[in-house]
């Protein structure tokens, strides 16, 4: 309650502070409010159209807690289109296609959105992060690889190629360290690839460097 209490203040003072929202949403959660804490965020989205954090946070509270797939997916569109090269729009839309089996679906709408618009790197970036769920890691690598023909600084198709590649049989650990590096300078506080590049760190047996980067994973998304 003294929480609760504590973060209406600071969006009393800043209604568009997304940690104070965030957080009251957990409180929200945990005392079984669920649809409170959707509202608060809905209510948050009509003053901030844009936000990026409320736009996913809404996308995975209906998802988890009204399952309402539909809406969320309309939502993570709409963060794909505001932030092309921010990895989490792409990975949660893959996962609630995948769990509600329109993975197939979802494939075929992103090959022939790839054909249509063969210049676009965020349908790349959909169609492999798709490929990557369903085990299909050639094809998965060949649409990043077209993502970084076309825009050399996708922070997502870097991320997410270094982690195949670190994966491989036989890893070209260095190529991965680039990938993954050029991932973090545009995100440096994203825990996705952070992860990324301590995995890359740890297999090249820079154990140090490892665990500073897991740590900062753990820290942002605990």
């Amino acid at each position: 309650e003294n929480a609760t209490e504590t973060l209406e203040k600071i969006l009393d003072l800043d209604p568009d502070f997304s940690p104070a929202v965030m957080t009251l949403c957990k409180v929200l959660i945990k005392q079984e409010k669920s649809d409170q804490a959707i509202a608060l965020v809905r209510n948050q989205i009509k003053e901030s159209p844009e936000n990026l954090d409320y736009l996913m946070l809404l996308a995975g509270l209906l998802d988890t807690y009204q399952s309402s797939p539909e809406e969320a997916l309309a939502l993570l569109e709409q963060v794909q289109v505001l932030a092309p090269q921010n990895p989490r729009g792409y990975t949660m839309t893959a996962s609630i296609l995948v769990r509600t089996g329109k993975i197939d679906e979802a494939i075929e709408k992103y090959k022939t959105l790839t054909q249509k618009k063969p210049d676009f790197a965020g349908g790349y970036m959909a169609l492999g992060t798709l490929l990557d769920e369903t085990g299909d890691k050639a094809g998965a690598k060949k649409a990043y690889l077209k993502v970084l023909e076309l825009d050399p600084d996708f922070a997502a198709a870097a991320n997410n190629l270094a982690w195949l590649i670190a994966n491989s049989p036989e890893p070209d650990l260095g190529e991965a360290m680039r990938l993954a590096s050029l991932a973090q300078e545009k995100f440096p506080d994203d825990p996705y690839i952070a992860d990324t590049l301590g995995w890359v760190h740890y297999k090249r047996d820079s154990h140090k460097l490892a665990l500073s980067q897991f740590s900062l994973a753990v820290e942002k998304r605990p």
